[in-house]
Formats: structure tokens, sequence, C-alpha cells
């Protein structure tokens, strides 16, 4: 943040929540959903810039960072992880399952030098 700050460089947030992963928990049990976040966070840290910063936020969610990116270039970037996401089940239970799993994103990006990180971050959970 500082740097986009400094620089004058655009900042984008993705705030990303893997949909009904309770029901994953209760129907196919935690080992399973473990298996689901980390199928989940390889395909989102696939899928970016050595320069993005890819988090778990807690639980289901997870943050990604994206330097040098604008809201528009970061709302492209979301599509395409979501339509990954929906159309390439994850394998569970050693293969013998395959999982169908959606996420919803939440986009936002730095408007100006008096934003700051926890207030992009609120935007995009929005």
């Amino acid at each position: 943040m500082t740097r986009a700050q400094r620089y004058s460089q655009p900042l984008a947030c993705l705030f990303i929540d893997a949909d009904h992963f309770k029901r994953i928990n209760d129907e196919h049990g935690h080992p399973a959903g473990d298996q689901v976040l980390v199928a989940l966070a390889q395909r989102l840290r696939m899928r970016l810039r050595a320069s993005d910063l890819a988090t778990r936020y807690g639980g289901e969610e997870f943050v990604i960072i994206l330097p040098d990116s604008d809201k528009h270039a970061a709302t492209a970037i979301a599509e395409r992880l979501r339509a990954r996401m929906e159309h390439d089940p994850i394998p569970v239970s050693g293969g013998q399952k395959h999982l169908t799993i959606t996420i919803s994103l939440g986009v936002a990006s730095a408007q100006g030098p008096q934003d700051t990180a926890e207030a992009i971050l609120k935007r995009a959970d929005e």
C-alpha cells in the first residue's frame, strides 16, 4: 500500500470466499474440507503474477493484493479465477470424489493517497 501511494501506482484487492464451505465439511468431512482449501490455494497461486500477494484470511476466505492493477484489471482476474474454480472439480478422498466448488469474489481498488489498506479490504469484503 505504501509503495503504491509513494509511486502513484494502482493497487487492487480481491476478497475470495469459498461458497457453501460449511456444507462441504458437514457432508464430506473436515479432511475433505481441508483438501478443498489446499486445492483452492494452489489454484489461486498458480494464476497469479509473482508480484501478487495471496493469503488465507480466515476460515474459507482468501485475500489477494494486486500491485499495479486497477479495478478493471482486478475484475478481469477475479472473473478468470471464478470461472476456473467452477469448471474444474476438486478431487477429495483420495480421488474417489470430485467436488465442484464455486467462489464469490469482491474487488476493490485504492482510491487515492489517503486510502488505507483496511478500507480497501473492507470494500472488497462488502
